[in-house]
Parts: C-alpha cells; sequence; structure tokens
C-alpha cells in the first residue's frame, strides 16, 4: 500500500523539480544574431575564399549577421539569408588549431553542429560537436585568426575563448 502512494508522490516530486530547474539551453539566443568576441570586441565575419567551397572566417569592427538554428541537441550557425555553414573542417593549421571556414554548398556538414553554453554576463562558450574543440580568436597569426583549439584548455577561464551574443 505504501508503494502505491509513493509513485504519485514521485510523480509529482519529479514535476516541480523539472519545473524548477531551467533549460540552460533556452537561454542561448536563436534567430538573427551578432557574434561578438570578448576577447577582441570584434565580430565574427565572413572572410576571403579559402577555395570554391569553403570562405574563411575572421573577426572585423563590421558588425555581421549570423542566424543560429536550434539542430537536436546542438545548434547550426549560419550567415545570414543563406544556409551556408560555419564548420571545424578535417584539416588542421597546426598541432593546436584547426580551421574554421563557412561551407559554401547549401547542404549540411556533419562538422557543423555547435554547443553554445553560457557562462554568465552575456558571455557564451561555443563548442564543435564533432572535434569537440572551442571556437576562439586567435592572436596569431594575425590579430583577425578563427580557429578551434585542439589541445586541452580551461576555456571558461581564458577570454580568447568567449563570445557574446546580442
Amino acid at each position: 500500500m505504501v508503494f502505491k502512494r509513493s509513485v504519485p508522490l514521485l510523480a509529482v516530486t519529479t514535476l516541480l523539480v523539472l519545473a524548477i530547474i531551467p533549460d540552460i539551453r533556452a537561454a542561448v539566443p536563436t534567430g538573427c544574431v551578432e557574434i561578438e568576441s570578448a576577447h577582441k570586441n570584434q565580430y565574427l565575419a565572413l572572410g576571403g575564399r579559402y577555395n570554391e567551397n569553403r570562405r574563411h572566417v575572421t573577426v572585423s569592427n563590421n558588425r555581421q549577421q549570423w542566424n543560429i538554428v536550434r539542430d537536436g541537441d546542438s545548434y547550426r550557425i549560419r550567415p545570414t539569408r543563406t544556409a551556408n555553414e560555419l564548420y571545424a573542417a578535417g584539416y588542421t593549421y597546426d598541432s593546436d588549431r584547426r580551421h574554421v571556414f563557412v561551407w559554401e554548398l547549401s547542404h549540411p556538414v556533419i562538422q557543423g553542429g555547435w554547443d553554445i553554453q553560457e557562462l554568465g554576463n552575456g558571455r557564451y562558450l561555443i563548442r564543435n560537436t564533432h572535434e569537440n574543440e572551442f571556437l576562439y580568436s586567435a592572436d596569431y597569426p594575425n590579430r583577425g585568426s578563427i580557429f578551434t583549439w585542439r589541445g586541452n584548455i580551461n576555456a571558461r577561464d581564458d577570454t580568447q575563448f568567449h563570445w557574446r551574443l546580442s
């Protein structure tokens, strides 16, 4: 008899806990946003062509809008008004860094999924779900370089990995 009473109590308790605990992903802005490097106070922007299918990504003083779209447990990040996608390339710049491009063909790429984690104070970490690497604004080889970091890093403590979404 005690068991029959505890099942509804467990269900009610579970519902109360779910109602109290916020969905962390709900804090991530979706739709049209500007993505700003908290390290450089510059905006994520399209760069020149790498080849016919890929475009470099950089940071710039010129604001550029991106579209963040929920895709299951991750997000897709696209330049506004296109189906092109930000992605972490399958090849690397050096032993620590991976190229980040916008795929110019209008179909999804497996490396185009991103996990966006709120840090507080309007800052976010952006992690590529395929490579498990964080997006960051590098100071080398030039101040506008964008990569993912391949090594171990505490991204929460390094502003090169912090982004503002507005």
